[in-house]
Order: C-alpha cells, then sequence, then structure tokens
C-alpha cells in the first residue's frame, strides 16, 4: 500500500512527510526510533557519524532533519554536526549531556533541539515536526538556533499514552 501511495505522490510525497536521519550506535534504540518515526516521517538510520556522511556524501541524500547520538564510535555526533551541510536542523539526544564537552559543542553548535535520555518519544516527534517546517521553509541554520525552545519540552509528558513512552535510558538498555 505505501508503495501505491509513494506513487500517487510522486517526488512530493516523500517530502511532505520529511526525511528523518537518525544517527544512534545503540541498534535497539535506532530501530525503535525508526520504527516509531516511520508513521510519520521517512526514516533512515545509520549507526555511526561515518555511516550518516556516508549515506549524505557518497549516497548524495538529502535530509530534511537529523536526529543524532553525541556519543558513538567511529564519528561521534559532534564532529557529524560541525560536517552536515548548513541549513539541516539538528536534534540531539543524548544520556551524557552533562559532560563538559557535550555542554561546550551543543552551546556552539546551537542545535534545533536537545533531548537527554529517556525522552518521550512525543515530544521527540514534535521537535522534529517543527524542525521539518523550517529545513521547508528554507530558513538558515542561524534562525534555528531559537532551537532552544523544544528544550522545555523535555521534562513534560505530553502525548498519548501510546506515544508517551520513554525511550533511550542509557542506564537501562534491556527496556528498548
Amino acid at each position: 500500500a505505501a508503495s501505491g501511495e509513494e506513487a500517487a505522490h510522486g517526488a512530493t510525497g516523500a517530502t511532505e512527510r520529511g526525511k528523518i536521519l537518525v544517527v544512534e550506535d545503540n541498534q535497539e534504540l535506532r530501530e525503535l526510533l525508526q520504527q516509531i518515526l516511520s508513521k510519520n516521517f521517512e526514516v533512515t538510520g545509520a549507526a555511526d557519524g561515518y555511516e550518516a556522511l556516508t549515506q549524505i556524501v557518497q549516497g548524495k541524500q538529502q535530509f530534511d532533519v537529523v536526529v543524532t547520538d553525541l556519543k558513538m564510535p567511529n564519528v561521534s555526533g559532534i564532529a557529524l554536526m560541525q560536517t552536515l551541510p548548513k541549513g539541516v536542523p539538528v536534534i540531539v539526544m543524548s544520556g551524557f549531556l552533562q559532560r563538559e564537552e557535550f555542554k561546550n559543542a551543543i552551546r556552539a553548535l546551537s542545535p534545533f533541539a536537545v533531548f537527554e535520555k529517556p525522552f518521550k518519544t512525543a515530544a521527540l516527534r514534535e521537535a522534529i515536526q517543527r524542525a521539518t517546517q523550517v529545513a521547508s521553509s528554507a530558513a538558515p541554520n542561524a534562525d534555528a538556533q531559537g532551537g532552544n525552545e523544544p528544550e522545555g519540552e523535555l521534562g513534560e509528558t505530553r502525548g498519548t499514552q501510546a506515544e508517551g513512552q520513554e525511550v533511550g535510558d542509557p542506564k537501562d538498555a534491556s527496556g528498548l
């Protein structure tokens, strides 16, 4: 059914859904996020920053939003953010936001939103929706620096019961 739907909408159908790149080294969390977000977005996964950059550069793929962990092997989320094309909104998710290196990187790179693991998937989905609107309006990345706004939602529990599930607890990966 999805392929017929995509054929009916053509190339604009994919753009309307928003192309999201989820970069997370924890395979279970990455796959869970891909599954949850694919209900609203066209989602691609990458195991680390190197794999993400390979998809962008060699695969010539363009994404409306990049959701990335910070602490990953090979190429970190920080290095990934420094290398991404200008104007691509980045949403950071990490269980290590209290580390000084990560605090400094977030201040310097001004991601669109920051989520501390564990977080509510509904809040992430809302931030991605706002980020895709920024991307589709072709706003320069400097305009997205007001991205600290979604941080206020980190502690909130808005969303339906089904979507209010918490994901990404770095202390308990067994709950994924």
